[in-house]
């Protein structure tokens, strides 16, 4: 394989771009280098670019000699060193360049799926102070809480959008600035075995209830239960145990996002429920194979899936001109897809109220699950991993290390015991084992040491 064919292959033009710090829109717009543009006019594609002002266009070889003044074959050099496929140094007069950032790591990805979660849930709360503070009248002075959410409400959708980017590809790294200060972990809320019976026990919506059972059995994520399809239910499975299937996740984009989007992992693009929306509701596969896993189905559960298999069945028979199977294991009256954001909105209804209950987000239940099941396991890393889908052990540990801190300090203890005991004076007469007879000269011994109503009790059962 020559030279240019490994650079074309290895190297995008999106990242080429970016390494060289040409500044991008989230279209993979960008103001052309190669004449006065005032507006971003040329286009970045995978394998070429093209300019709508002055007709620039080129592969990745031809952007990077246009760049540097180099000639195509120095271009291809000073790309294989700049990206690190060839120790060979660059031709004269290239700018030497750091190599770029690898792909996102398994913690990285964990971090960005944590800010998402995150910031979805802010917005949640944004949404509900629009409705609950909204003024009554114009008279009426605005709530601090109104005013934050009416502020806030864009800020936050774009860092989602922004953060979408990244897991997706459309951005190599965050935008967020490296001088930022660093994220500190808080303990998640979670609810104890009791409370997560009792809530269950109190659901009294069908929907809430299956994604509350899921999510509970299985550590799910909440877009993992609503990507769910009755294809994954197998009821036969492990010798009529029973398993469903996670390899799937249901998300809300922005359509210019996915337009941007590798086709490859959509599975399923839902229909718009609005005119002129500007986020499209996809079905996609999971972003890593230690996501797809099979979990075993508890007896309720199994139960509750069945009736509702036929629930689904009695709604399409009832009205089937106005029923729109979407495939979907959770699915409103009328056959449409359950979206994640719906999951949330009745959790949190539900929660307001039931007051009694601790007060934590939908994603608390996954963290709830899988803290009680490292508990009953004895802390048993791999099963437990095996169930959440957490890339790695080292991420399981890390996110729940706060529930060793018990295990921990009763491993101190038994230490403290064993290591600090001091040995036993052994016994002058060896211990007895099974049947072994007593000697007598063992057997006098006990009985000069015995007291007085001991050795009346035992000449008494010599003589009889």
């Amino acid at each position: 394989m020559n030279l240019f064919k490994i650079v074309k292959e290895s190297v995008t033009v999106k990242q080429t771009a970016a390494l060289y710090g040409l500044p991008v829109t989230t279209t993979w717009m960008t103001r052309c280098p190669f004449h006065e543009d005032h507006t971003p006019s040329m286009k970045l594609n995978d394998t070429y670019y093209y300019c709508f002002g002055c007709g620039a266009t080129g592969d990745v070889i031809d952007l990077t000699a246009q760049l540097f003044g180099l000639s195509s074959f120095q271009a291809a050099r000073k790309l294989t060193q700049d990206f690190g496929l060839s120790p060979d140094k660059p031709p004269s007069g290239a700018v030497a360049l750091p190599k770029p950032a690898a792909a996102s790591s398994d913690t990285q990805q964990e971090e960005i799926f944590y800010c998402l979660r995150v910031l979805h849930d802010y917005r949640d709360l944004l949404t509900r102070w629009q409705t609950e503070f909204a003024p009554l009248s114009p008279e009426e002075p605005l709530d601090e809480h109104f005013v934050e959410a009416l502020h806030m409400m864009a800020v936050v959708d774009d860092l989602i959008d922004c953060l979408y980017a990244v897991e997706w590809g459309i951005l190599l790294k965050s935008p967020v600035p490296l001088e930022g200060p660093k994220k500190t972990t808080q303990e998640r809320s979670i609810w104890t075995v009791e409370e997560m019976r009792a809530a269950l026990a109190s659901m009294e919506d069908p929907i809430l209830h299956l994604a509350v059972h899921l999510t509970l059995v299985g550590a799910l994520r909440e877009g993992e239960v609503a990507g769910l399809t009755p294809e994954d239910i197998d009821f036969d499975a492990a010798g009529g145990v029973g398993t469903f299937s996670v390899n799937k996740s249901m998300q809300r984009i922005q359509k210019n996002a996915l337009l941007q989007v590798d086709g490859n992992c959509i599975i399923k693009e839902f229909p718009d429920k609005l005119e002129g929306s500007k986020t499209s509701l996809i079905l996609k596969s999971t972003k890593t194979e230690s996501s797809c896993r099979n979990i075993f189905l508890t007896a309720a559960l199994r139960e509750e899936l069945k009736h509702w298999l036929e629930r689904l069945k009695e709604d399409e028979a009832r009205s089937p001109d106005r029923y729109h199977d979407s495939g979907m294991l959770l699915r409103l009256p009328n056959g449409q897809a359950v979206e994640p954001v719906l999951i949330r909105k009745k959790f949190l209804k539900w929660q307001d109220a039931h007051p009694e209950f601790p007060r934590i987000v939908f994603h608390g239940l996954r963290h709830s699950s899988a803290t009680y099941q490292l508990m009953i396991s004895g802390g048993d890393i791999k099963s437990v991993q095996g169930t959440t889908g957490h890339a790695s052990a080292d991420l399981l540990v890390n996110t729940y290390a706060h529930i060793q801190q018990s295990s921990r300090m009763e491993l101190g203890k038994k230490f403290e015991n064993s290591f600090y005991a001091k040995p036993e004076a052994s016994a002058q007469t060896p211990p007895v084992q099974g049947n072994t007879a007593l000697s007598m000269a063992a057997l006098l011994e006990l009985l000069k040491d015995a007291d007085p109503e001991t050795k009346a009790q035992l000449r008494l059962a010599l003589l009889t």
